[in-house]
């Protein structure tokens, strides 16, 4: 039992279809136990001072490698699951559907209820929903639009030119130019395939 029980929870944790897998608390205090066993082991070499050697010297640092190498792993897997619970915020909103409820464990979900909350309080003080729009803006800087009724003149580039917006005329425009309009129904944003 060399940290391969650690390892098997990060596997189960990446082979999962599901959203969030089941918490392994079995496999979790498996690799616990080992680590404590692990740590007794070393202590008892340094106590009894078994370190002379170079033998005894290489086994004291094989253990504290196999020590630190399953608390990182039990890190990874807790680290992967809060980053797993956090991807659900954004993706079903504040809620976590109840066959997620049951693969998750009381200090998951109250990190996941503290996330919301911070996440909340953060938009609340912006006054804007981060959580709107799911997709990253567009890098057209420009885009065809057709228009949709006549409008008369707007200014765009910042004010250095004028357009005149006549119904079923089509136009390159910059995207910050066009995206008020588009709203208000003037324009209607063409997507070529």
């Amino acid at each position: 039992m060399n940290t391969e029980i650690g390892v098997e929870l990060l596997k189960e944790l990446q082979r999962t279809t599901e959203q969030l897998p089941k918490y392994d608390q079995s496999l979790v205090q498996k690799v616990i136990e080992e680590t404590n066993r692990k740590q007794e082991q070393l202590h008892e070499m340094v106590k009894q001072k078994k370190y002379e050697d170079t033998i005894s010297k290489t086994k004291l640092h094989i253990l504290n490698y196999m020590i630190e190498r399953n608390e990182q792993i039990l890190t990874s897997y807790h680290l992967e699951r809060g980053k797993k619970l956090i991807e659900m915020r954004w993706d079903f909103g504040s809620v976590i559907p109840n066959q997620i409820r049951e693969n998750i464990t009381q200090n998951e979900e109250s990190f996941h209820h503290e996330y919301c909350q911070i996440l909340e309080d953060y938009m609340n003080s912006l006054d804007l929903d981060l959580t709107q729009d799911h997709q990253p803006p567009s890098n057209d800087l420009y885009i065809e639009v057709r228009v949709l009724k006549d409008y008369g003149q707007i200014f765009i580039d910042g004010g250095q030119s004028i357009v005149e917006l006549k119904k079923n005329s089509r136009l390159f425009l910059r995207r910050v130019d066009a995206e008020n309009l588009i709203r208000e129904g003037v324009l209607e944003h063409i997507i070529s395939n």
